[in-house]
């Protein structure tokens, strides 16, 4: 089969080169029966502007007009390292080039990059494929229409842009953007978040095209640009004078700066005659990198080397940008630093930044171990691709989030761990115990007992593959009995699917407070025990020995209903496999969450400040309406206390979530469960059956078993079918994970290292800042 891939591999650009060169070598590797070319389109539009002309700019800046002109040399030059097809198509038309991808390939893939912001490209738009009736297939990979506006999506341009991505096998695209305009423009269409390709370029690869190895290489860019050989190097791109500047006084000792791509004139070194593969190489030789170029960010994590991105623009301020997005998935939300913070005339944050990071032993191990955590849904673009060539995916890496050592060890990742304690719970030397580290329970090993099995990371959850099936049929759901109904927390629907366990002499497992508040798992075997499992608890819970504990009740051949997170309920797929066909799985369409020993000192504080013991924290409270989320502490004296969210301290750690609720692995239909549950936002524009603010429960049947639950509880409930595009609409927590707050890093090293008075100390100075700030903006804005 003949492959072709249609992208911006003509661009004097660094990072369009070499995400071309990284996405064709994958494809290439992982299906060498089939031939891979990269088709030489480009139009003549973008031919022109890469032309170097000289300009006023350039009177006081001579050197930069024989530069560009180098620069553009070297990039063409450098296309004999691509798979290039045999002809080379110039134009704005089209016409030709679609000619020619419909009379040399089976399959064309676009991307990556912003191949689909038409306001740079307009229309007709190649790479949209808009090519009439044709046998090609059609697939996009991390396409992205990033940096433009809403405002430009006309009517027409709507229509136009969604018909032309009907025919596609798959759309992998880059951002949350891209997305959302796919599923305005395409409502129907199935759309898949992809990484960017240099996230998995292969840099020895690069090497063997340059014929050189890493040691050669650094000691070639040394002698090149006469950089003493005691000096260390630090990477700059894209960044201001000012910083510079200031790199320089505090690290001239040690270090040489250098600047890549654009020269700010206070740098050491501008290395502005790099080709791109000798760019992609150089951030593995420099300490640290700080740039505002995406592919800059990426592939300083590619080489193993701390960076520090810097957003210089204001658009996508609805969206997390692509350099924080990076950053956030490697737990680094904290190297990310916005010139509207007040950067351009005060740079002492990223200096002191710079600073820990370069004082920081063993950084590289730390990112090359989270650097995975880039490396995203790719598998589904590769498994399509599979699946229209009628070829077997030869994967490349195994797709391991918890590391397995050479030697079989346990390799934790606080990235990706949930927190579900499988390990310790299948570890059949009780090496691996649990202790608290930064607000949350983290598995830990003990050495001397551990044989290096290898169980523990062949039995987690976050590492078995990835599905993404969409759900088989979605209602909308409220229990009939008004007393039930008011004691849930949305539309009662779990609860009366315990009953209905119940009734047939089966348990049900959930989460209760115990003695000390803490939530824990629990087996409960009637609608009076089941009573403390009722309502939401927006704190992570303990699973504590609950696996032990279902497996007593499968035992007895009874029914069981075991309910949790999506992660708990993919830990409890993952310990009982297929054994049990009495066992039923619902799972809870998750936020995030929350520290449990934020949430154990904040009733600590509160049982101090009233003087009385709490023995109840319903997150949930119903009395005053369902959209209401009012909070109801109940006392030992009977007292109550009821507060708004925004009265209620706790919820100014809302977002505070565990690292890997940040990208969580189990969002987008990775469900293990049978049926899924959750408020149902947004019903009122469905239908009106629900306006009564009573509440009323979401279902997602993923299996013939969640059918069966929802047979089992018809009767009971009122009732009306939905459909995934409204579910998905009314319901973004379905595919997508919460944004990492600026201040939760530092919130949890405080608590930490301080204690909890301290934390809350400092979050209160924060919420008074950001409000301080909202109300100046109201009042600027007359809003």
């Amino acid at each position: 089969m003949r492959i072709g891939i249609l992208t911006f591999h003509r661009s004097i650009n660094y990072g369009a080169y070499m995400q071309c060169v990284a996405l064709s070598h994958e494809i290439q590797k992982r299906f060498p029966e089939d031939s891979v070319e990269v088709v030489d389109y480009s139009s003549a539009k973008m031919e022109k502007n890469y032309r170097v002309k000289f300009n006023k700019s350039m009177v006081k800046r001579p050197m930069e007009f024989s530069r560009r002109i180098k620069r553009k040399r070297i990039f063409r030059d450098s296309l004999k390292y691509l798979p290039l097809s045999d002809k080379q198509i110039i134009e704005d038309t089209c016409e030709n080039a679609f000619d020619y991808i419909k009379s040399k390939y089976d399959v064309i893939v676009v991307g990556s990059d912003a191949v689909w912001n038409w306001i740079k490209r307009g229309f007709p738009n190649p790479y949209l494929l808009d090519m009439g009736k044709t046998d090609v297939m059609k697939f996009s990979y991390a396409a992205s229409a990033f940096g433009m506006g809403m405002e430009h999506v006309t009517e027409e341009r709507r229509k136009k842009f969604g018909r032309s991505l009907e025919d596609f096998k798959f759309i992998g695209v880059r951002d949350e953007y891209t997305e959302e305009l796919v599923r305005y423009c395409a409502p129907e269409t199935k759309v898949d978040f992809t990484c960017d390709p240099t996230a998995f370029l292969d840099l020895d690869y690069v090497l063997e095209l340059l014929g050189t190895t890493k040691e050669e290489y650094k000691e070639k860019i040394y002698k090149k640009y006469r950089i003493p050989k005691n000096k260390r190097l630090i990477c700059t791109m894209g960044t201001t004078t000012a910083l510079v500047k200031r790199l320089k006084a505090e690290f001239g000792n040690t270090h040489t700066v250098i600047s890549v791509f654009s020269n700010t004139g206070a740098e050491d070194v501008y290395m502005y005659d790099l080709d791109p593969l000798e760019w992609s190489l150089l951030f593995g030789i420099c300490d640290i990198t700080l740039t505002n170029f995406f592919h800059g960010t990426l592939l300083s994590l590619r080489n193993s080397t701390p960076v520090i991105g810097l957003d210089f623009t204001k658009f996508g301020a609805d969206h997390k940008g692509k350099i924080e997005d990076v950053l956030c998935r490697m737990d680094m939300r904290d190297c990310f630093f916005r010139l509207s913070e007040g950067l351009a005339d005060n740079w002492d944050s990223v200096i002191k930044k710079t600073r820990e990071l370069l004082d920081c032993e063993g950084i590289r191990g730390i990112i090359d171990n989270n650097r995975r955590c880039l490396v995203y849904s790719n598998e589904s673009f590769f498994d399509a691709l599979a699946d229209a060539l009628g070829r077997k995916n030869k994967k490349t890496e195994a797709p391991e989030i918890i590391k397995r050592k050479k030697d079989g060890g346990f390799d934790y990742s606080a990235i990706k761990c949930m927190g579900c304690m499988l390990c310790a719970e299948k570890c059949p030397k009780d090496a691996i115990s649990i202790e608290k580290k930064k607000g949350y329970y983290i598995p830990a090993v003990d050495n001397e007992k551990c044989v290096r099995c290898g169980l523990c990371n062949k039995i987690c959850p976050v590492n078995a593959p990835q599905k993404s099936d969409e759900p088989k049929q979605i209602y909308a759901l409220r229990d009939k009995n008004e007393t039930d109904l008011m004691n849930s927390s949305s539309g009662g629907a779990v609860g009366l699917m315990a009953k209905a366990f119940f009734e047939a002499g089966g348990s049900v497992s959930g989460v209760a407070y115990n003695e000390r508040m803490r939530p824990v798992h629990k087996v409960v075997r009637s609608i009076e025990e089941f009573a403390d499992l009722r309502g939401s608890k927006y704190v992570q819970s303990s699973m504590g020995d609950i696996y032990t504990e279902l497996e007593a009740e499968l035992e007895k051949a009874v029914p069981v209903l075991a309910t949790g997170t999506p992660c708990q309920i993919a830990a409890i797929k993952a310990y009982f496999g297929d054994k049990y066909d009495n066992l039923y799985t619902l799972d809870l369409i998750c936020h995030g969450v929350q520290s449990p020993v934020v949430f154990e000192e904040y009733i600590k504080q509160l049982e101090e400040e009233k003087g009385k013991k709490i023995v109840d924290f319903k997150f949930r409270d119903k009395t005053k309406g369902w959209k209401k989320n009012n909070v109801k502490v109940i006392f030992d004296d009977k007292s109550e206390l009821v507060m708004t969210r925004a009265e209620c301290e706790y919820f100014r750690y809302f977002d505070y979530l565990r690292q890997s609720c940040y990208n969580c692995h189990f969002r987008g239909f990775n469900n293990y469960a049978d049926v899924t549950v959750g408020d149902y936002w947004g019903i009122e524009t469905l239908t009106d059956r629900f306006n009564d603010d009573k509440g009323v429960s979401i279902l997602l049947c993923h299996s013939e078993k969640g059918r069966e639950l929802v047979d089992k509880i018809k009767e009971n409930a009122k009732i009306c079918e939905s459909n995934l595009e409204h579910a998905i609409k009314t319901h973004r927590k379905l595919k997508k994970s919460v944004v990492m707050p600026k201040y939760r890093n530092e919130f949890f090293s405080i608590l930490e290292t301080k204690g909890y008075k301290a934390a809350r100390k400092y979050q209160n100075k924060k919420t008074r800042l950001y409000n301080i700030k909202k109300n100046i903006k109201k009042m600027i804005g007359g809003k």
